[in-house]
């Protein structure tokens, strides 16, 4: 058994160390580019802007726990489903290799080469299903979206909605709409596509959501919520159509602090 965890964080490592052969390019050619710039600016010096932060989040509900590597270091370990790391984690700036495996193997299920800059704040989810059968467009993938964790003013909370929902076997999934009920709702944003998202600023207090299909009064999940005064919020929109347990459609509210 020993040898087999040994085996399976070899292959893990190399096909990470693979991912990173681009990254460690692009990197080279950009230093490069920067230090001739460098040389030609006159003297003095400001201080730099702040690294990046990163958080990651489990959004796939057919998924078991899943681990989360950034190039070869593993960031969030054996997250299971509406599971995320702790906290915005800060780290170098620069380009990475993001992966994320079936905790404690080598079995892949997506990876994708970003660039993470100074003062920016990152979260990282796996959207999509693992058994996503022939319906390729439903896969698990890893989601990279930059978050505004400026401090929201007055008697208002800041939603960062994902459409993280899957249409049953057989179904095209469609966007989405996220308001209050009814046809003239306080708050609304509309067409969020399938593993995408969009802001919006309510009102603190109690609400009532749900999530529409774009375009229609068909609901596909509603949530009763109180929302703090100067609070942000992803909002994640998950779950399967007609499904049951975990993996019914369901609205999930995760707070972010504000840097």
């Amino acid at each position: 058994m020993r040898l087999m965890l040994q085996v399976q964080n070899w292959y893990r490592k190399r096909l990470m160390s693979t991912l990173s052969v681009m990254r460690t390019a692009a990197a080279v050619l950009c230093l490069s580019a920067i230090g001739l710039v460098l040389s030609g600016c006159p003297g003095g010096s400001s201080q730099a802007a702040p690294d990046p932060t990163i958080r990651f989040f489990n959004a796939s509900p057919d998924s078991g726990p899943l681990d989360f590597f950034l190039d070869e270091d593993l960031e969030g370990a054996a997250l299971a489903f509406l599971s995320s790391t702790a906290g915005f984690k800060s780290i170098e700036s620069g380009p990475y290799d993001i992966g994320v495996f079936d905790a404690g193997t080598q079995n892949n299920h997506d990876a994708i080469f970003v660039n993470l800059n100074r003062d920016k704040h990152y979260l990282v989810s796996s959207i999509g299903l693992v058994n996503f059968g022939t319906e390729a467009q439903k896969r698990l993938r890893l989601v990279l979206t930059e978050i505004n964790r400026n401090a929201v003013n007055g008697n208002v909370a800041r939603l960062i909605i994902f459409h993280a929902f899957a249409r049953e076997t057989g179904f095209q999934t469609p966007a989405i709409d996220f308001q209050n009920p009814g046809d003239n709702p306080q708050f609304k944003v509309e067409n969020i596509a399938f593993a995408s998202s969009k802001t919006l600023d309510v009102d603190a207090g109690t609400h009532d959501f749900e999530a529409r299909r774009n375009e229609s009064e068909h609901v596909y999940a509603t949530v009763n919520v109180t929302l703090g005064a100067g609070k942000i919020y992803a909002v994640f929109v998950t779950g399967i159509e007609n499904g049951t347990g975990a993996l019914a459609p369901q609205i999930v509210f995760v707070e972010i602090a504000p840097k």
